[in-house]
């Protein structure tokens, strides 16, 4: 069996937003789909119903740590820590809220079966908070979850 060999990346994507009440739009929107690669796999931000406040998307900080162990020669597991804030005020009527949307933590263990088949099992949570609530208009729940598992086949043709 190989050496555990762990990868870290640490980063930072910082999305403009657009402040409550403003009559210029400042938000930036990352389009093609590339949000569930960055923002994490619960896809809370930028996919379905927007994260908004009187209209106007609120934007986002994703602080992250991404790590990749490898635990064989044809598996290995996914770490990634979200910490996710808004870059501009929000508010609950008139209340100022906190800038923190919460966090996410997602686990994936990959492994390649054979040649051109792979399966991946994965669990991701995210503790939300009231600001999330705030800006996506929904019930405060404070834990949200989810399971998946995939089998990709790639098959080489000639």
């Amino acid at each position: 069996m190989p050496k555990v060999f762990a990868s870290p990346e640490l980063g930072v994507d910082y999305l403009s937003g657009t402040k409550a009440g403003s009559l210029k739009e400042g938000a930036f929107d990352p389009t093609f789909g590339t949000n569930h690669k960055f923002y994490g796999f619960m896809d809370y931000f930028y996919v379905g119903n927007a994260h908004a406040q009187a209209g106007r998307t609120a934007g986002l900080i994703d602080i992250y740590l991404n790590t990749k162990i490898k635990t064989g020669t044809k598996s290995m597991v996914l770490f990634n820590l979200h910490q996710f804030n808004a870059p501009v005020d929000v508010y609950f009527s008139t209340t100022k809220l906190s800038s923190s949307f919460g966090q996410e933590a997602d686990l994936i263990y990959n492994l390649n079966l054979y040649p051109g088949v792979n399966f991946k099992l994965g669990y991701s949570q995210l503790f939300s908070t009231k600001t999330l609530e705030a800006v996506k208009g929904t019930i405060h729940k404070g834990v949200n979850q989810w399971a998946w598992s995939m089998i990709t086949f790639s098959p080489t043709f000639l």
